[in-house]
């Protein structure tokens, strides 16, 4: 089984759970709605599941520094993170990175 695989079923127990119990937990995420928490995680695995992973990189770390990397031509693996100075030459439709550089 694959950390994927694993994710798939996490993603599975939860959807069960949250069609079980859907009256109680209407009002747990005032916010942002279980609808909305479910879809985002299920367009990140599918995004993982076809190595679309430009498409999580205003979400997840790794995804982001691989997008700052690709564009920025290197990558100083010592550093702990990008100098933020230096994004403000990436372009991306990404809203996160976008609220990033600006």
């Amino acid at each position: 089984m694959t950390a994927l695989d694993l994710q798939r079923r996490y993603y599975a127990a939860v959807e069960a759970f949250i069609t079980n119990h859907d009256d109680a937990l209407v009002g747990s995420l005032p916010v942002t709605g279980i609808k909305t928490v479910m879809g985002e995680w299920h367009r990140a695995l599918d995004a993982l599941d076809h190595g679309e992973y430009d498409a999580l990189a205003d979400r997840v770390d790794w995804a982001a520094r691989s997008v700052y990397s690709t564009h920025s031509g290197t990558v100083d693996r010592m550093s702990p993170s990008p100098s933020w100075n230096s994004l403000s030459s990436i372009t991306t439709t990404s809203p996160m990175a976008a609220c990033m550089v600006h």
